[in-house]
């Protein structure tokens, strides 16, 4: 494959199923890999949605991330479950956008364990054999497992594609169910990358509440007060001040920041909107700022990209802005347009995908700590 398709454009169909559970995103991306007239990988995102979960799927998702744990056989069947659901949410997307012919299907699948460093494992859901008949197209999945059998955490994957991708940024921020931060290291160390906080996360998880999805552009929490106890309990694990490279899955998430504002549910809501919101400006900041200690030098203000979902809540990103002016970083923070804000996470798998295809790196052992890169994804045929 890797010779057949190295001049060619590819076509793409990114799949992102993302911790924070809104649902699952599909980007048909086509590439023009670089030549010997172009040193740099050309993209568009032709067409992008995102198809919210049904309410069996949230339903099982919840039941396992609240520690009610299938056995294993279950385990295995949702596994083809999941697979087959996405693969005709695929094969539906695919009709509706009357899409060209498309090379593959690059799937993240769902999250549910990640242990890496205790464990040795990570697992995501949705098989690809069972994706891949449903489709009917080629499906490159499982993009962390390599990594982690190299000793690495398995994450974050994104830098490969912030550095591909997106060059002009100094640091790239994403802000999902957990927010991470990327940037090439000006001594020629490779791209520094790692998890730093929850983040949607815990936000959606409080909204909830409410009776709300999410907090609409941080509303109630740019209403509420804050709370110094709190701040101090979501500041505390030790886990931030642990040196890259360094990953998060949802178990560290209930273990520490879900169990600190657990601690202080009688407190109102806004008010703990707002102070975990903070917490979460503040830890990013700091890790920001230590980016660009290392980082390239640029001409001017260092640009910080904000994508994920977090990136539409308004008062998270003035909140970070506030720190970041407080700690003296030069550095403007862009929120570049919705479609790259919301997709960017399948977007970057779809390329993932696209490496696998033409056997190229596309894990970054700089960034997750594993003995060498690596060329991650399992290939299944429809």
């Amino acid at each position: 494959m890797a010779d057949e398709s190295n001049a060619t454009i590819l076509r793409v169909v990114g799949l992102m199923s993302g911790t924070s559970l809104d649902g699952v995103d599909l980007a048909l991306v086509t590439f023009q890999p670089p030549d010997t007239q172009n040193s740099n990988w050309r993209w568009i995102i032709e067409k992008a949605q995102t198809v919210p979960l049904t309410p069996v799927w949230r339903q099982i998702f919840t039941a396992v991330i609240g520690a009610k744990t299938p056995d294993a056989e279950t385990l295995v069947q949702l596994d083809v479950e999941f697979g087959d659901y996405l693969g005709i949410l695929v094969r539906k997307f695919i009709s509706d956008v009357g899409a060209p012919v498309i090379d593959f299907v690059a799937s993240h699948g769902h999250t549910l364990f990640h242990a890496p460093t205790t464990r040795g494992y990570t697992f995501q859901l949705g098989h690809g054999g069972a994706l891949a008949a449903a489709a009917g197209l080629p499906v490159i999945c499982d993009f962390r497992s390599t990594d982690v059998a190299l000793g690495g955490q398995g994450a974050p994957l994104v830098p490969i594609g912030d550095r591909l991708l997106f060059p002009d940024a100094t640091v790239c921020l994403n802000l999902g169910g957990i927010a991470n931060v990327s940037v090439e290291r000006a001594d020629g160390g490779g791209r520094l990358a790692y998890d730093v906080c929850a983040c949607n996360q815990v936000l959606n998880a409080l909204a909830a509440e409410a009776g709300l999805a999410y907090d609409d552009d941080g509303g109630l929490a740019r209403a509420g007060q804050p709370l110094p106890a709190l701040r101090a309990a979501l500041d505390a694990p030790d886990f931030f001040g642990q040196p890259a490279p360094k990953s998060l899955g949802r178990e560290w998430v209930e273990a520490h920041s879900l169990a600190a504002l657990a601690g202080f549910g009688a407190a109102p809501l806004p008010d703990r909107l707002r102070t975990a919101s903070e917490h979460m400006a503040g830890q990013l900041a700091r890790s920001i700022g230590a980016a660009l200690a290392v980082a390239a030098p640029t001409a001017g203000r260092h640009i910080v990209l904000a994508t994920g979902g977090g990136a539409h809540n308004g008062y998270l990103i003035e909140c970070l802005r506030r720190e970041l002016d407080a700690l003296g970083a030069a550095a403007e923070v862009v929120v570049p347009d919705a479609e790259i804000v919301n997709f960017k996470e399948a977007l970057i798998f779809a390329l993932l995908g696209a490496l696998r295809w033409r056997g190229e790196i596309n894990t970054l052992a700089s960034a997750t700590g594993a003995r060498r890169d690596s060329c991650g994804g399992a290939v299944y045929a429809p």
